[in-house]
């Protein structure tokens, strides 16, 4: 369980230490330049210790910089607590983090923490935070929050009920080559058409089984 999370602590640093330059350009002071080269330096340290399979010294690299409130470093922290990589597993603490880097609009952490409220991992589940961030990082193109913000519509848990809306998350969802999503909006587009025919009667139960299978857990 531990792999996919190791090759996104690696895949989020390394996607700030090549962000375009461009980015840079549009805060052109010596002072935030300062800053944005010291922080590159610290993700490179992170990268080199991840890769060495040092995840207590990449843990004790990102832990200040997180606490500053670097996104990237609050993003990774939480993969840290959440695996037990580098430090205690604590999935408490991996929430927290989680949503402190989704606060500042970091899509996966945003994906992260409403799976975690929806699965109440470290938490009490609670399916109206869990929409709040699915939605979050849906709009931001997250496949996989797509489909469970709309899994959320289509079962009405934390949302009001809404098989239009839920329609058009599967949809963003499938656009983008996610087979639960394509394979859901399948189930829901033949309910309507058997529906349409009078055939009907077996609407809850397809509906239930087309959920339980779209919705991806990481």
């Amino acid at each position: 369980m531990k792999t996919w999370k190791t090759c996104l602590l690696v895949a989020s640093l390394a996607a700030f230490t090549f962000a375009p330059q461009t980015a840079l350009a549009k805060a052109p002071t010596k002072q935030s330049s300062k800053k944005n080269n010291a922080n590159q330096a610290i993700y490179n340290q992170a990268i080199a210790a991840v890769q060495k399979g040092d995840y207590s010294a990449a843990f004790k690299i990102l832990e200040p910089l997180a606490k500053k409130g670097d996104a990237t470093a609050q993003h990774n922290l939480a993969v840290l607590y959440q695996d037990g990589l580098g430090t205690k597993a604590d999935a408490k603490q991996a929430l927290y983090w989680y949503e402190k880097a989704a606060a500042q609009g970091e899509p996966e952490a945003q994906f992260m923490a409403g799976l975690m409220y929806s699965d109440g991992t470290g938490t009490a589940q609670d399916y109206k935070k869990a929409a709040y961030w699915y939605e979050k990082a849906a709009k931001k193109g997250h496949s996989e929050a797509q489909n469970n913000l709309a899994a959320r519509y289509a079962t009405g848990s934390g949302v009001n009920k809404d098989m239009a809306k839920a329609k058009y998350w599967y949809r963003k969802a499938a656009a983008q080559g996610n087979q639960s999503a394509a394979y859901t909006l399948q189930q829901l587009e033949t309910l309507e058409k058997s529906e349409q025919k009078g055939k009907g009667s077996l609407k809850t139960q397809m509906l239930n089984e087309a959920q339980k299978a779209s919705t991806k857990q990481k």
